[in-house]
């Protein structure tokens, strides 16, 4: 068996300083890399609280302001026409023009209605002239009366003097019966003279100038003055004008549309919604 030569001290001192210069490896455990965090979590979680404040959002306008896509605009519109036939003389505005309350739309010829109002004046005049008359004949009627009533009043006063003769034998029968007659007579007058006024009165009306002649007439002057105040058409408030549908010369018969009249200060708006809003 064969002995491996040991080695001397100086070798061996040779040999440490090389052993003990180089480090001596550590051996660490490894850590766990702490976890990152997930980005899709936070966009998911900001989705979902959008979503969630858009639903509140929409549930709370619906009940408290509600809105819609389709909607309009309505005015009150009327169709204007004169009151009264005519030819049109003038027309005062134009299609899609703004008119304030009583401003002229158009106007017919104003010659018939003057015409009307002309002779409406003197069918007047001629009934209160007539009324006149009706006035003396009362008068005159109102004299037949006391007239009649004198009258009665004499031959009343003679058969009671006639008749108090005859009783005492001065005067003949033939004296009483006329005496009589001409009572009777006088009667008779009296009530022919009491109807006469009652008709003259009726004829004559309650006052001056108040005879049914005379109020017809009155009613025919303020239908004519009445008719040539409406030869004018006016607007009723303030407006638009649209639908223009005349010229001047055109006849137009009362009742006609001739334009639209849309009223500016009555206006809304039309709009669709859901029954929950």
């Amino acid at each position: 068996m064969q002995q491996e030569p040991e080695l001397s001290r100086a070798e061996i001192q040779s040999f440490e300083p090389a052993v003990s210069s180089q480090p001596a490896p550590t051996t660490e455990t490894p850590q766990p890399e702490k976890a990152s965090k997930n980005p899709a979590g936070k966009v998911g979680m900001f989705v979902l609280l959008v979503f969630a404040t858009s639903l509140a959002w929409h549930v709370a306008s619906d009940l408290i302001a509600p809105g819609s896509s389709s909607g309009a605009v309505a005015a009150s519109t009327t169709q204007m026409a004169a009151r009264v036939p005519g030819q049109v003389s003038e027309i005062f505005v134009a299609d899609n023009q703004r008119v304030k309350l009583g401003d002229r739309l158009f106007a017919l010829d104003p010659a018939s209605f003057d015409l009307a109002v002309r002779q409406a004046e003197l069918a007047l005049e001629q009934a209160i002239l007539a009324a006149d008359a009706s006035t003396v004949n009362l008068t005159g009627a109102e004299a037949q009366v006391e007239q009649a009533l004198a009258n009665l009043e004499h031959n009343r006063t003679t058969m009671e003097r006639t008749s108090a003769l005859f009783e005492r034998g001065l005067l003949p029968r033939t004296q009483l019966d006329a005496a009589e007659l001409q009572l009777t007579s006088a009667q008779s007058s009296l009530e022919a003279a009491r109807a006469a006024l009652s008709a003259a009165r009726l004829q004559s009306g309650a006052g001056e100038h108040s005879t049914p002649q005379v109020e017809a007439a009155r009613v025919q002057l303020e239908q004519a003055l009445l008719n040539r105040e409406f030869a004018t058409v006016t607007a009723p408030a303030d407006g638009v004008i649209t639908n223009l549908q005349m010229a001047v010369g055109q006849f137009v018969n009362a009742g006609s549309p001739a334009l639209t009249f849309i009223e500016s200060d009555q206006r809304w708006i039309v709009v669709d919604l859901r029954e929950n809003r």
